[in-house]
């Protein structure tokens, strides 16, 4: 069964079924306006402030932001695939280096 769109998924502990926080280390961005949005969001609750120097988006950035590695890609949606802007092992790339992170 999928989730509702734009919904959160909370991570289901196996033994009594209660809802955990997941350690998040590595937030894969697909967009600008995700970007953006996880800059935003980590900035209030995080231990060191977003630099002055916001990193700026791009397909591969990386950006370390508080204790979150935030790992930028472009949007895989028709415009950008049809397009030729994303291609599949573009984006297959990112989630490698997001899982290499995950790992570490």
């Amino acid at each position: 069964m999928k989730p509702a769109g734009n919904t959160n998924v909370m991570v289901m502990a196996p033994t009594c079924g209660a809802p955990q926080e997941a350690r998040v280390r590595v937030i894969v961005a697909l967009g600008a306006f995700v970007w953006d949005a996880a800059l935003r969001t980590i900035a209030p609750g995080g231990a060191t402030p977003i630099p002055r120097l916001r990193p700026k988006f791009g397909h591969g950035t990386e950006a370390v932001v508080g204790s979150y590695q935030l790992i930028g890609s472009f949007h895989p949606s028709q415009r950008n695939t049809f397009t030729g802007r994303l291609s599949a092992p573009m984006l297959e790339a990112v989630l490698r280096r997001a899982a290499e992170f995950a790992r570490a």
